[in-house]
């Protein structure tokens, strides 16, 4: 096993101790510098009737998200195209709608992204404008990562409308401040975990320019940790509705598994495959045998673009606790978008990368953390 950005396995380090520390910190700071502001928000969606109320803790997530993202990607979006963004957005609207149009439409939105999304204005100045917080959102929704982010950025974007121009330049740079705070924070305490992602982009990025994933594999060591705290944040704030399961099913990517594509014997269904057990030393085995002991199914998903596909299936049955199993670029927005289809979830990371859609060129199986599973499985916190 090698590390190509981040691995969660270190000497002498419990990465789920320090992810629980620094979460705290992140729930105590909101807190303590946004919790007016947040009771504003809530009774705009409330009386505005945008949304079921969600919990404090997916809220965190938006506001933090929002201010890292501004600090991290203002400078491109102030530097593509308004109609360029536009083009993005729609292809990737297509791509996502006409599955058979995908081989057609990402190697032209590759180009495109490699020309223009990843192009700074070259201009030092704050972002703290109502209209430089849409453009970061059109920025992000034409580079497709973002998906779920979007959509509640644009909820935030509508409450901002509402405000005196100053008061909205006031809090956009609160949230700026925010994510400045937590680049330093979490540099500190989840440092260890991503040595390896400064290394990849100056080395490696470079081959995946003109590809569709360039952007995904450009994200940086802050962009990491934020999935992180993301992935903690919505554990906490869905773990009731979670509980409150009487079954559980645990998805799990193709990357867990031991063989390669041509070699691994398992079933296809519609939208996921079941392991046959053709290899005992397979994790994906070994977890199907974990959960016909713990009482939980195992689904592999072929690819993140199959995750939908797959939920909707399952969105009507409500008597599923759904535990979504990926790297962090993927985690948060399969976890986002399994609340918004009410899907009672939990997020587990990958302890490593290693597939070969994005990070090898063959790829090697990748592994989660059986004893974090188990909790996740149990009713402790």
């Amino acid at each position: 096993m090698k590390t190509i950005t981040y691995n969660l396995i270190r000497n002498n380090k419990n990465y789920y101790e320090d992810i629980d520390r620094l979460t705290n910190k992140v729930i105590n700071h909101f807190t303590e510098k946004f919790l007016t502001i947040y009771k504003e928000y809530l009774n705009f969606i409330i009386t505005q009737k945008i949304e079921k109320p969600r919990s404090y803790e997916e809220y965190i997530y938006d506001f933090l998200s929002a201010g890292v993202y501004l600090n991290t990607y203002s400078e491109f979006s102030k530097g593509t195209p308004y109609l360029v963004m536009k083009l993005l957005s729609r292809l990737y609207y297509l791509r996502r709608k006409q599955k058979r149009m995908k081989p057609y439409i990402d190697p032209v939105r590759g180009i495109i992204s490699t020309m223009f999304l990843y192009k700074p204005n070259g201009i030092n100045y704050s972002y703290n404008t109502i209209n430089d917080f849409w453009g970061l959102i059109h920025w992000l929704e034409a580079s497709g990562e973002f998906r779920e982010e979007v959509n509640r950025f644009k909820i935030l974007g509508d409450f901002l409308l509402i405000k005196e121009t100053e008061e909205c330049n006031s809090l956009i740079s609160s949230m700026i401040i925010f994510g400045k705070w937590f680049v330093e924070e979490s540099l500190f305490e989840l440092g260890i975990y991503t040595e390896n992602v400064e290394e990849f982009l100056s080395k490696q990025h470079n081959n995946y320019k003109w590809k569709e994933n360039f952007i995904f594999t450009g994200r940086r060591r802050e962009e990491y940790h934020l999935s992180m705290v993301g992935a903690e944040l919505m554990n906490r704030g869905f773990r009731k509705n979670f509980l409150s399961t009487n079954k559980k099913a645990l998805l799990i990517p193709a990357c867990m598994r031991n063989r390669k594509d041509d070699q691994c014997k398992s079933v296809k269904n519609s939208f996921d495959m079941k392991c046959s057990g053709c290899d005992e030393e397979c994790r994906v085995f070994q977890l199907v045998k974990l959960g016909k002991e713990k009482g939980f199914s195992v689904h592999i998903i072929p690819h993140s673009s199959d995750f939908t596909t797959w939920l909707k299936t399952w969105a009507v049955n409500t008597g599923v606790g759904v535990i979504g199993v990926a790297c962090p670029l993927n985690l948060i927005t399969g976890g986002l978008e399994l609340k918004s289809l009410n899907i009672p979830a939990q997020c587990l990371l990958l302890d490593y990368c290693g597939c070969k859609n994005h990070w090898d060129e063959n790829g090697f199986a990748t592994n989660l953390n059986s004893d974090e599973l188990l909790r996740i499985l149990s009713n402790r916190n």
